[in-house]
């Protein structure tokens, strides 16, 4: 249920920097979840927000900007959507902490800017989307944003963003749950 590490998106590195550590955040998730699987009880792990039954799958589209000397992003995706319906569903969305969902959320340009980043969990439980209000608002609710001026970047905001990693394991058919699920008896997994 609960979060078991915290890992951080973004740095003052340059807009490459940057965007290629937003092109490749689905796979930094899944791979900072596997770092938890017990192969004792599970079979895979994943980071929540991926789709459910293909971890890895991602939009291979990347957004076309009016800008060539950007480096290109990879589109937003509804990865998501399983996962977070599954969690609304047994009310377990809100765990009294933030944490990312491999999922790439909203991008927007206009004449002057760009902007993408990924969804979270906020933490209370709400789905964060990156989407032109936040990025009018505040800017910093974004992985990402460069604004150009006369077809070159003037700068970049690339917002640090450190929130928690949240692993789905698949447990073995032989596995077997245990206790009732209370502080007294809390479950446990047995072969």
């Amino acid at each position: 249920m609960n979060v078991v590490e915290q890992v951080t998106f973004g740095s003052n590195n340059g807009w490459k920097v940057m965007a290629d550590a937003y092109n490749s955040a689905i796979t930094t998730l899944n791979t900072r979840a596997s770092a938890y699987l017990n192969t004792t009880y599970a079979s895979s792990a994943r980071c929540v927000g991926s789709v459910p039954n293909n971890p890895d799958s991602e939009s291979t589209e990347y957004l076309v900007y009016a800008f060539s000397s950007s480096p290109s992003t990879k589109k937003e995706d509804s990865n998501y959507q399983a996962d977070f319906d599954q969690m609304n569903l047994l009310n377990i969305t809100n765990i009294n902490s933030a944490y990312w969902l491999a999922s790439r959320g909203y991008w927007y340009q206009n004449i002057y800017n760009v902007s993408t980043g990924c969804r979270y969990i906020t933490i209370n439980g709400a789905l964060f989307t990156p989407n032109s209000s936040t990025i009018t608002t505040s800017g910093n609710e974004t992985m990402i944003q460069l604004s150009y001026s006369s077809s070159k970047y003037s700068w970049y905001q690339a917002q640090e963003q450190t929130l928690g990693l949240r692993p789905v394991f698949i447990l073995k058919s032989d596995v077997k749950i245990k206790g009732e699920g209370t502080e007294s008896s809390p479950y446990y997994l047995s072969i």
